[in-house]
């Protein structure tokens, strides 16, 4: 249903989407939901590690009891009650494991009215559609502003974002986006002759923060040091969003704007986040928002005791039921870093 919604918000006229502005920027970004999970992610913050522990044996417990029940995939399959234990019983999935037997993924007891369609990127070649819970929606942005803050972020800042499809901008280089109180550019119109009108447009705004896609940003970093640029608005910081970041990109970037970058990790199937904080370059796990696992070459599961060793991110999401990715790969790559 909120897909739904959301499409047709994206067709109004932008008078009437500007309408939302005149809602407090909790509710635009999910409400009660919203607040209830931003709440709790700065009060779990400081939870010592046995009690995060004990947390997420309770949401994973929660979530494979839900899977045994209602998701026919993985029907038979016998818990113990102990959910570190019961989560090696299950076996590890990908997307094509998905898209070839989305028929069993979907469970028995789905409502369309309290689910939304989603659908990963496709940039491996095959793109997955599936049911996440509406509620997932304000959790996921939960978690986003809370990674914002930690570079000095506050709810209603302005933001200029470059990123987004291409279906959003149509002919226009830009659109306002009142959900977040952004103005969108679009990454796809970027070229010599429109840059200066780019730029334009950030000096009008007058942005605190910057958001994007780091190769659409790149291309804007490029240009102000190759014209001298030196009159842009000073911004917080520039937040590095949907890509990886190329070696030199973001050293780049921090001298075309004069400020620092940000960047954090996750993914459309939302089983794992990780974000920088004010202080690193090393990712930090939410270990609120799902359980992640390091999957060695030989299917092995890589703990903190090799730090070194690299392995598949592979995760299970706590924050939708709906079609809960469980022991999901992410083709993604990473080591523990225990010294943090």
């Amino acid at each position: 249903m909120l897909d739904i919604l959301k499409k047709t918000y994206y067709r109004l006229p932008p008078f009437i989407n500007r309408i939302a502005y005149l809602v407090p920027i909790e509710y635009r970004l999910g409400g009660k939901t919203f607040i209830e999970t931003l709440n709790f992610i700065h009060e779990s913050e400081r939870w010592p590690s046995e009690k995060l522990r004990k947390y997420q044996a309770y949401m994973l417990k929660n979530i494979l009891n839900y899977a045994v029940k209602h998701i026919p995939y993985y029907r038979g399959i016998k818990l113990s009650g102990n959910a570190f234990r019961d989560l090696e019983k299950f076996p590890i999935i990908d997307k094509n494991e998905i898209i070839e037997n989305i028929h069993l993924f979907i469970p028995k007891n789905i409502s369309k009215l309290k689910v939304s369609m989603d659908t990963t990127g496709g940039t491996s070649g095959r793109q997955m559609r599936f049911y996440v819970d509406n509620k997932a929606y304000a959790k996921e942005w939960a978690f986003i502003i809370s990674l914002w803050q930690r570079v000095g972020y506050q709810l209603g800042d302005k933001i200029i974002s470059i990123r987004g499809g291409s279906i959003l901008f149509k002919n226009s280089i830009w659109r306002e986006q009142p959900i977040y109180n952004a103005i969108e550019l679009s990454p796809f119109h970027l070229n010599p002759k429109t840059l200066p009108k780019y730029l334009g447009i950030i000096r009008h705004t007058k942005p605190k923060f910057i958001h994007g896609y780091p190769s659409a940003i790149t291309i804007l970093a490029k240009y102000i040091i190759n014209n001298n640029i030196t009159d842009l608005p000073k911004t917080k910081a520039i937040l590095l969003a949907s890509e990886g970041t190329y070696p030199g990109q973001r050293e780049l970037i921090e001298q075309a704007f004069k400020t620092k970058t940000f960047t954090w990790y996750g993914q459309s199937e939302k089983v794992v986040l990780a974000g920088e904080c004010e202080h690193s370059k090393i990712y930090h796990v939410f270990p609120q928002y799902g359980f992640i696992e390091l999957l060695g070459k030989d299917g092995s599961i890589i703990n903190q005791d090799n730090p070194s060793e690299e392995g598949e991110i592979t995760g299970t999401s706590f924050i939708t039921y709906t079609m809960p990715c469980i022991r999901y790969r992410t083709r993604d790559y990473a080591t523990w870093n225990c010294n943090t």
